[in-house]
Parts: structure tokens; sequence; C-alpha cells
């Protein structure tokens, strides 16, 4: 039985991906943490992230747990920096949930406890000083780094954005807020934890369809919310300097900011990346409407005020922040980040023959908004949400085709994921137009002929026999289970070997020691 607070598909994630619990990368995290607590110790606050914290308040939680259900399940809490188990490198976001629970386990990553402290304190700062250029600019980039950099790639923090942010948070916030922005963290790391031992006590399974899943998750949150009030109410006037202070009562909107944390980050992936996460989870939004419903029940007796100031504040960053996002996205200035993505890939070859292929297709759209009259920029734009470079989404997969009838249209070697409904759901959402005045319609048309007419596509003519052959191997799984020559014979009575010799030719598939793989992802939205 394996659970995730947000999970990344069906697989139990310490197999499939061979991962295992590290002792952190270096020593610079532990010297940042060191010079975080002592800058703040000077204005008098202890917000150290370390284990004994983390434990207590798993220990609490489950002690809650045993209250409410009368059963004590002897559950474990894990720690560590989950990476690859031979090679020891960070294993990325859209490979393994960082806070998961299997069988009687529930698995915590240090670095999601420490990316979370980023992200509650640069949110906080942000929202409270939005009228700040200065600030709201370093706010950005700081999160964009989070996101991007560290949940992303699985990587801390560096040592100069650590710096900065102490920086900052010594010279844009008050005493009383630097206890605000501790007890939140807490408060959402333990929500998350309540979250994975509900699954445990509610005795779900992975093994499901999605329906059941989604209800599994929605019941998961209700009563790990559920006991994560019950817990806040208890000790919500307490004074002594004890791990469960922190339960303060404007603090019941902890558990919607950690799923607003997860929407940004999983946005941030796929605007620029074009990473779709796996997961039989319901949408975010959708559970944190649901969170906000269950903090209304009668039976909950605190105060809402302060809370919904709180989350208002990091509900408008988080706009904040996308609409930012888009901004930039839209005029190609994020295409550092996206070309330094396809250092992950797998095939970095094909990665930079896309990029190469973006630069190519980039001139003809800057020949197209000259000749057109439109705003260069806003085209580039354009190019720049309708054809996302496939860099950590690629997988093994070396190229992309579908057949149509008796055609194939490949990106072979491009490695693009064309983005057609992306586009245009992003056009009638936003009101984006290229013409003054403005003609959506127009702005559609430009869309359509950047996309067909400007990106290069290429067309290879199959036959009915190959195409079987393309279909046969595609629903045999042969991109990582190879199949030999003469199985494919016997099956597909209409090939032959000429018939194989083609497609190895048109590099649609590869042959190793007599077995073939199949190179490319086939799609056969015609074939029958």
């Amino acid at each position: 039985m394996r659970h995730a607070f947000v999970s990344f598909g069906e697989y139990d994630i310490l197999n499939q991906y061979d991962i295992t619990f590290s002792s952190l990368p270096d020593d610079e995290e532990e010297s940042l943490q060191k010079t975080l607590n002592e800058t703040m110790a000077q204005r008098g606050f202890d917000l150290s992230i370390d284990k004994d914290a983390i434990t207590a308040i798993f220990n609490l939680i489950c002690e809650e747990f045993i209250n409410n259900f009368g059963e004590r399940i002897e559950i474990s809490l894990r720690e560590g920096y989950i990476t690859q188990k031979e090679s020891h490198k960070p294993i990325k976001h859209s490979q393994a949930s960082r806070v998961f629970s299997m069988t009687n386990t529930v698995y915590l990553d240090y670095l999601i406890s420490s990316v979370l402290y980023d992200y509650t304190t640069i949110y906080y700062i942000w929202a409270r000083h939005q009228d700040n250029p200065s600030i709201a600019t370093s706010c950005f980039k700081q999160t964009l780094y989070i996101f991007d950099g560290c949940c992303r790639k699985g990587l801390f923090s560096n040592k100069e954005g650590s710096l900065h942010l102490i920086q900052l948070m010594c010279n844009s916030l008050e005493d009383h807020e630097f206890k605000i922005i501790s007890d939140l963290y807490w408060c959402m790391i333990a929500f998350a934890l309540c979250h994975e031992v509900a699954h445990i006590y509610l005795h779900h399974f992975t093994e499901v369809d999605d329906e059941t899943a989604y209800i599994q998750e929605f019941q998961a949150d209700h009563v790990g919310y559920d006991i994560f009030l019950k817990i806040m109410l208890k000790t919500k006037d307490n004074t002594a300097d004890t791990v469960d202070n922190v339960f303060r009562d404007y603090l019941y909107a902890a558990p919607m900011i950690l799923l607003l944390f997860y929407h940004n980050l999983f946005t941030t992936g796929y605007w620029l990346f074009g990473e779709q996460i796996l997961t039989l989870h319901p949408n975010l939004i959708d559970r944190i409407n649901r969170l906000l419903e269950i903090s209304q029940e009668s039976k909950y007796d605190f105060d809402t005020k302060d809370g919904n100031i709180i989350l208002g504040g990091y509900w408008d960053i988080t706009d904040c922040y996308l609409e930012e996002l888009w901004y930039k996205l839209q005029r190609g200035k994020l295409r550092t980040i996206i070309q330094k993505g396809g250092n992950s890939v797998t095939n970095r070859n094909s990665f930079n023959e896309a990029f190469a292929l973006d630069d190519e297709i980039c001139k003809r759209i800057r020949l197209f908004a000259a000749e057109s009259g439109y705003e260069e920029q806003k085209c580039l734009g354009l190019w720049n949400v309708t054809g996302y470079l496939s860099s950590d989404s690629l997988g093994d997969y070396k190229g992309f085709v579908y057949s149509v009838g008796e055609k194939s249209v490949t990106t072979k070697p491009m490695n693009i994921v064309y983005k057609q409904k992306v586009l245009l759901d992003f056009i009638i959402e936003s009101g984006l137009t290229l013409t003054k005045p403005e003609n959506k319609v127009e702005t559609i048309k430009a869309a359509l002929y950047i996309l067909y007419k400007l990106a290069l596509m290429s067309t290879i003519e199959i036959t009915d026999t190959q195409a079987a052959v393309l279909k046969y191997l595609h629903t045999h799984h042969a991109y990582t289970q190879p199949i030999s020559e003469e199985e494919i014979l016997k099956n597909v009575k209409v090939a032959n070997s000429t018939t194989v010799t083609i497609l190895d030719q048109m590099k649609c598939i590869e042959i190793v020691d007599g077995k073939v793989y199949l190179r490319e992802r086939v799609i056969f939205p015609l074939i029958h």
C-alpha cells in the first residue's frame, strides 16, 4: 500500500525509480540553516527546522488519531533526502512524491521541508509588500528558483539565494511576523503528515479505479483536516514553549496554503516544459474548496478572520506569480531556463536538435510578424505557449510520430510537443490579441499559422502494412520491451522482413541483436 500527499502515478516509487533516503548532499545546507537560526535568534525567535521538532509533531498527530479512532496503529516516520540508490543523484518532482506513505510508514523528504519554508517566507513577504516593485521582483525570482531548481531538479536552495532571503526577511518583516511564518510552516508540514496517517487509518489501497482513488483522497483530506483542527482547538491557547504551541486558530488555512504551493509547482512545470503530472488525485483547487467547506462546520469553534486574511494574501500572490510567469513566457524571457531544462534529458543530443529547431522557427516567426504587421514579441510569446520543448517529460522517447490514414506526421528529430488546445484555451481565457484594433479571430488564425506553417512539421509516407507493424509494437510496449522480428512477422501477417527494414531506415524502429525497439511514441487515432 502506498499513498502520497500529491501522487505521481500508480507505482511503488521506491522500486520503480530505485530510490533511497540519503544524508544531505553536503554541509552547505547545515551551514545555511545555522546562519538562519543565528540571524533569527538575534530577533528573539527559534526557527530551527530539525528532526526533533518534526518527530514531536508527528507523535502528537499519531496520539490524536489513537484518541479519535480508539485504535493504536504503530506508524513510523522516516526522513531523508530522496535520491537514486546507485548514483545518489537528486530525484526530480515528476519522479516521486516527497511526502508519502507505504504500509505503516510515512516518508518525509528533507528537500520539501526546506522548500516549504522558503515558499512560506517568500510569499508572506511578497504579500506584505505587493506595492514594492523591488521586493516583488526579488520574490518572483526566488519563487521561480524553488519551483524549477529545487522541486523540479531536486536541488537545495543555493547559498546566494538563501542568504538573500535571510537579508530580505530581516529588512522587511516585523518581529511578530517571524512567529507567524514559522507557525504556518510547521502547520503545513503537520497537515501533510495528518493526510498520510489518515490513509493508513482508513486502510486505503492504491490498486483502485480512478473514481475510488478520488474518493480516498477526499477522505484522507477530510479525516486529516479534522485531526489537524482538533489539535489546533486543543492547543491554540497554549503559551508554553512546546512544539504544540504552533497550532494557532488563524492557521486553520495552512492546509489550503500547502495545496496552493503544489498548484503553483505543477503549473510552472506544465507551462515551461509541458510536463503533465500523472496522478489519481483530484484537482488541487477542488481540494482547497472542500477544506474550506469543512472549516465552516459548526463543530469547529474558532475565529477565521485572521486566517482568512492570511489565506487571501497567499492566494493573491499565487495569482501574481502565475500572471508574471505568463507575462515572461509570452515575451520569451524564460528561454534560458527552458534551454537549461535540457540538461536533465536522457538524450542530450536530441534536445540540442530541438532547441536548434526552435531557433529556426523563431527566425521565421520574426519574418512573419514583420510581413503581417504583428508585434514581434507577442508572436514569439505565442510560439512559447504553443510548442513546448519536451525536456524532462521526454523519458525514453526519442521522437514523436502520429499516424493519420496512410500518412505518418512526425516531429523527428525535433522532440517538440505541440499543444494546440493549450494555446487556443490560453488565447480565449486571457483575451490575448495581436492586432490593433483587437481582433481575436485574427489572433487565432496567426496562432494556427505559427503552429502548422512555421513549425516545420515534416510528413513521411507510410503504408498500411508499416502502420500495422508500428501499431503492434506500440500496443506491446516495445519502447521498453523489445520484440523479436520473428514474433512481429508471426503476428502481423501482412508484414515481411522488408517492412521491418524500411521502418528501421525511416528511424521509426531500432534493431538491436535481433530485437526491435520502437524509437518513437506512436499514436493511431484513425487506425482500427
